[in-house]
């Protein structure tokens, strides 16, 4: 601790009654503390900018505030979890205080962390990473830190994602159960296959999204992944089994938290947990998951013949690269094709 003192002699000399000399004074001693509640300090001064200062709980706080503003809650959620990890690695492994004292060694030794000690994917490694360049670049262009170390962080190969295509026989089997069990689930798991649309959008879409004239189902930009407006295309046949929407108010979520279109929206979820207790009942393989049933449709549209460009747009994939890579997709039926449809050597 150092003693910072500041001498009044001289203004008291500059007034003729005390009171009003120190109405001055008090006057400094109010500035003064003032800006030490903004972070300044006396000691590090025309080094350092104030808001530096700040603690690393204050400042994560600001950064979720503005985002709160700009961004989907989903993805609030996922900000907040990352920050919250990266707030208690500080607190109980370090003694900094202060971001702008978070220098390379500490970002190698909190990323050293998230994937030996928490145990995570490569995937989610490399999505931590990607989190981090992104909140120390805000923290730098608000004058909170100096540089970004996350920058000097390099990604790790990506990991293939587990999921395969179902296949028809297993299809069959799951459908032949929902119909009976679970019709609304089986819904849900036919809007994934044939308008390829994701569980996430699904639990955002509204009654007044689906159009039984233009045969479509309007995915908005702030439900779609790629933040892009699409119309999916609905075939007769799905059209027909969603007839029973049309009762409800066009505000009403089209799944909501009781499956039927209500006014509180579905937790995504929870057509996981419903569609994994119903395979352990069928014994169905756990590499097909929920979300395979938009793979399937992909792929089964690339068989029957329908351009890539055409399946890139009715998937909101980014790229074609992406589309492309369902044509390398597991098939489990891959080696009895071979064997009966052996060409001549």
């Amino acid at each position: 601790m150092i003693r910072v003192r500041n001498r009044v002699d001289i203004i008291k000399k500059r007034y003729s009654k005390k009171p009003e000399a120190v109405h001055h004074i008090n006057k400094m001693v109010f500035d003064i503390n003032l800006k030490l509640s903004k972070g300044w300090n006396p000691l590090t001064e025309g080094k350092e900018n104030a808001r530096m200062f700040l603690s690393y709980i204050e400042v994560s706080k600001k950064f979720m505030e503005e985002k709160t503003r700009e961004l989907r809650p989903e993805t609030l959620k996922t900000y907040k979890s990352y920050l919250n990890t990266f707030n208690s690695y500080i607190e109980s492994m370090t003694t900094i205080k202060h971001l702008f004292k978070f220098h390379k060694y500490e970002a190698v030794c909190f990323m050293d962390y998230v994937y030996n000690e928490r145990k995570v994917s490569s995937r989610s490694y490399n999505n931590y990473v990607k989190f981090f360049r992104l909140y120390f670049n805000w923290l730098k262009s608000h004058a909170y830190v100096n540089n970004n170390h996350f920058d000097d962080i390099t990604l790790k190969k990506k990991e293939k994602k587990k999921r395969a295509i179902i296949p028809i026989e297993q299809r069959v089997i799951i459908t032949d159960y929902l119909s009976e069990h679970d019709p609304l689930l089986l819904l849900i798991c036919k809007l994934m296959y044939y308008s390829l649309l994701r569980p996430k959008e699904i639990s955002m879409l509204r009654v007044g999204d689906v159009s039984f004239e233009k045969k479509s189902i309007n995915v908005k930009d702030y439900v779609a992944k790629n933040h892009n407006e699409r119309f999916a295309a609905v075939p007769d046949v799905l059209l027909n089994e969603l007839q029973y929407i049309t009762k409800y108010p066009k505000d009403f979520f089209l799944f909501s938290s009781l499956m039927i279109p209500g006014k509180k929206q579905a937790d995504q979820d929870k057509y996981r947990k419903r569609f994994e207790k119903i395979k352990k009942r069928l014994n169905i393989p756990k590499e097909f998951q929920l979300y395979s049933y938009r793979d399937s449709g992909i792929s089964d549209y690339i068989k029957q013949g329908l351009d890539l460009i055409s399946i890139k747009q009715h998937a909101d994939h980014h790229s074609l690269a992406m589309t492309d890579i369902y044509i390398d997709h597991y098939d489990p039926k891959l080696n009895e094709k071979i064997q009966k449809n052996l060409p001549m050597f």
